[in-house]
């Protein structure tokens, strides 16, 4: 098997990386075939199938199941995506304390 992938499959590995930077997930495989030109979904299929071949992408159940594994990252010549969840405070632990009592203003102004 040959390391260098074809340019059409660059294509659709660039595709897909450059639709999970900007949305955040993989496109459809109707967004896959309008990327690359109004081809079939069975030229899509084929593609997406000899890339995993390739161990450039990992492809789950359905379109958006796929992820572009360090070797189609090498290959693009890109740096890997991570996804981002939401942001958390670092730092130690914090113990919750229960107050009772009634709250009062330790300034007077």
């Amino acid at each position: 098997m040959r390391s260098q992938i074809t340019p059409r499959q660059k294509e659709l590995l660039g595709a897909i990386y450059s639709f999970i930077q900007s949305d955040g997930f993989p496109p459809t495989f109707e967004q896959m075939r309008e990327k690359l030109g109004g081809v079939s979904n069975q030229s899509v299929i084929d593609l997406l199938e000899k890339l995993k071949q390739r161990k450039l992408i990992k492809k789950g159940t359905g379109a958006r199941g796929i992820v572009i594994l360090p070797l189609g990252y090498k290959a693009l010549g890109e740096s890997p995506l991570a996804a981002f969840l939401g942001a958390t405070a670092a730092g130690s632990p914090v113990e919750t304390v229960e107050i009772s009592g009634e709250w009062q203003s330790l300034c007077k102004i």
